[in-house]
């Protein structure tokens, strides 16, 4: 049986709104403060397409191993989601990478500044799901014998 603290989807979205919260509270504060070269009136557009797609994977990754029950699906359902989450990104930032205008640049850096601290999180998140799950087959496997 799945452990009701890191197994539920939920949980994993909560953790993940606290992190994207605590990041959102740091970017604005830098943002306020950083030189007019690289400062952006639509900086938060990061978040808009971040946290969805984000909240999606962390959704579908547990839903697919409560499905299958093996936990080698973790993995190779966080591989196709960061594969995938990396497409459409490339393709949200298409505008800015074709038009090279003074927003260009300062909006790239701030995507993937973004971009990484939830990546981090999210992994993290999913190695702690991962190893509640291992942690529980060994214990099954030294109760049966």
């Amino acid at each position: 049986m799945m452990s009701k603290n890191y197994s539920s989807s939920t949980f994993m979205i909560s953790r993940f709104i606290i992190a994207a919260l605590i990041i959102f509270i740091i970017n604005a504060a830098i943002n306020t403060f950083l030189l007019d070269d690289y400062k952006l009136t639509y900086w938060w557009l990061n978040y808009v397409f971040l946290v969805p797609v984000t909240v999606i994977g962390l959704y579908f990754v547990p839903l697919k191993y409560r499905k299958t029950h093996r936990p080698t699906s973790i993995g190779k359902g966080f591989v196709v989601y960061t594969a995938v989450k990396m497409i459409l990104s490339i393709l949200f930032l298409l505008p800015w990478l074709l038009n090279k205008d003074p927003s260009s640049k300062p909006m790239v850096i701030q995507f993937f500044s973004i971009f990484f601290p939830f990546l981090l999180v999210e992994t993290i998140l999913l190695v702690r799901l991962l190893n509640v799950e291992l942690g529980e087959k060994n214990e099954k496997g030294k109760n049966q014998q």
